[in-house]
């Protein structure tokens, strides 16, 4: 049986995923290579790592930044037919990686899933769960976007300065389902975070690349992780 390798959010970190996929010795036949989203925007490549992941052929995670793009790209499509304005909105930097993407990529990223089964009771997703529904009810836009719950388990909106919303829990901490969950979205100061709990395990693998921290990679099974340090800071907060 092949390992099961999940990657965090790599935006557009090229040189850091090649040299991680080489420090973990990368080989399709026995490894399954899972990326948790957020391939793209921030770090210098956007094109690029968009265009490895798909040569090999590798599984992937819808995220909220792939999400704006398509929602961009099907505003695009329906302004050319109508004339109709655009209503999402894109910073400079993300039209440059929006120009940078091909239609196909674009069809190819509407095509990902928001969760991916990784073994029996663990699964990969973006950002994370509400516990107030089962892990099949989840709501597609908060597997992308969920971090703080309230009480009822529900996620809360963030303020804008983008502080932990008073009297919630981080959605791990109250996860009590039996099912682990690995996850990116939510830098943790350049290293993996586990949250044990009763009921499962929850691993957060966002180790901030593109704000020069690190991008790092989990062995599923082995319960181990692998990392390289961002050649520098792409996106200064």
């Amino acid at each position: 049986m092949r390992e099961t390798f999940v990657v965090g959010d790599v935006h557009g970190c090229l040189p850091e995923l090649t040299e991680l996929l080489d420090k973990a010795k990368y080989d399709p036949s026995r490894i399954r290579l899972i990326f948790v989203g957020d391939l793209v925007d921030r770090g210098p490549d956007s094109k690029g790592v968009v265009d490895l992941v798909r040569s090999l052929n590798a599984e992937c995670i819808r995220a909220n930044h792939e999400d704006r793009l398509i929602r961009y790209f099907r505003h695009e499509l329906i302004r050319k037919e109508t004339g109709q304005k655009n209503p999402v909105y894109l910073s400079e930097h993300k039209q440059a990686v929006y120009k940078s993407l091909s239609e196909d990529d674009l069809v190819w990223m509407a095509s990902l899933p928001y969760t991916t089964n990784i073994s029996d009771k663990a699964y990969a997703v973006h950002a994370g769960c509400e516990p107030n529904k089962h892990f099949i009810d989840q709501d597609p836009d908060q597997l992308i976007r969920c971090r703080y719950v309230n009480d009822k388990g529900r996620s809360q909106p963030l303020p804008k300065d983008k502080s932990q919303p008073k009297g919630t829990k981080f959605w791990a901490e109250a996860w009590d389902q039996p099912y682990d969950i690995v996850f990116g979205h939510n830098v943790f100061a350049g290293a993996p975070v586990v949250f044990k709990n009763k009921n499962n395990t929850c691993f957060g693998i966002d180790g901030g690349a593109c704000f020069g921290g690190m991008l790092i990679g989990m062995w599923y099974e082995r319960k181990e992780f692998v990392s390289v340090k961002a050649r520098k800071d792409y996106w200064k907060r």
